[in-house]
């Protein structure tokens, strides 16, 4: 979830076309931000993280997952992600409820939501 829910929603931003997504740099920055704050959530709530070792590499190297990021997008497969709003509404809500007993900050998660709230 902490991974798909962002993605997806800058996926969203863009109609799922891919090289603008690419070419969004604040966007993609927001992204790794976004999953690294998700996972501390999900960490300071006691949850395990599963692999242990990519709640890490998103925290500790945010440029060269963005960059990793960048290269999946660009690849054919990246096309193959799917999604709808409802979707999004439904895994967003429910991550919300964890951020609320959490207290941990997630500013750029917030900011993503509500540039999607605004464009939906």
């Amino acid at each position: 979830m902490v991974l798909v829910v962002p993605m997806n929603m800058v996926i969203l931003f863009h109609g799922f076309q891919m090289k603008q997504v690419v070419r969004d740099d604040k966007r993609l920055r927001q992204l790794v931000a976004a999953m690294g704050e998700g996972f501390h959530v999900l960490d300071s709530l006691g949850y395990p993280l599963t692999p242990v070792g990519q709640a890490s590499w998103i925290i500790r190297y945010p440029r060269l997952v963005r960059w990793a990021l960048k290269l999946f997008f660009l690849l054919p497969i990246s096309r193959l992600i799917d999604g709808t709003d409802v979707e999004l509404n439904a895994l967003n809500y429910t991550f919300a409820e964890l951020r609320t007993r959490s207290d941990v900050p997630t500013p750029n998660w917030d900011a993503l939501e509500a540039e999607r709230i605004i464009q939906s």
